[in-house]
């Protein structure tokens, strides 16, 4: 004889998970973000990998916005049995829930990269990577931001297009790869805001 299925209680599953979800996308996205940018954009030729602020913020998103779709499932299904109503919210909340996905494929393709023989970047909301050959490269522009004086971003400029990728002198990994850029190449530099 058959076995009738048990319906699954969800209201813990769904509120435990948002609070979860919530709590996760305070840190989680800083080790997932590294990870899965170098598994993804690490090459042989790879000299850094510049993860974009926004990378982080934009996983920390999804993780919250999936935790507040979660809750608000959870609090409908609650006042649905409260009122002795069928849930019929479910596909609006999957809907809402599968928004997270885009946000956070953008978020780990939001990355610079600088190889031997060229920059790459692409930019948060962006469905392809801008690339530009370090041969073409006649001049670069650091930029610089006041009080205190330092660094925040360079540009490397083509005749045809330009490329600014974010920079922190804590990278030391991208640090050293400007530098060696700019002695086998013999690039100049240009200092913007100084």
């Amino acid at each position: 004889m058959k076995r009738k299925k048990q319906p699954v209680n969800s209201e813990p599953i769904l509120l435990s998970s948002g609070i979860l979800l919530l709590i996760f996308s305070l840190f989680i996205p800083i080790p997932i973000i590294l990870f899965m940018q170098d598994l993804l954009f690490f090459k042989d030729d790879t000299l850094s990998v510049i993860r974009h602020d926004e990378a982080f913020k934009g996983l920390a998103a999804a993780f919250t916005w999936l935790g507040i779709v979660a809750l608000g499932a959870y609090a409908t299904i609650v006042y649905a049995d409260k009122k002795r109503k069928p849930y019929r919210l479910k596909w609006v909340h999957l809907i809402l829930a599968f928004l997270s996905v885009p946000i956070a494929l953008f978020s780990l393709f939001s990355y610079s990269s600088i190889q031997e023989t060229y920059i790459e970047t692409q930019n948060f909301g962006e469905f392809s990577s801008e690339r530009i050959e370090l041969d073409e490269v006649p001049q670069i522009m650091r930029h610089y931001e006041p009080n205190p004086t330092r660094v925040t971003s360079i540009t490397f400029r083509s005749p045809d297009k330009e490329i600014t990728i974010p920079f922190s002198a804590e990278d030391g990994r991208t640090s050293r790869a400007i530098q060696r850029i700019i002695g086998d190449y013999s690039i100049p530099v240009i200092e913007d805001g100084l």
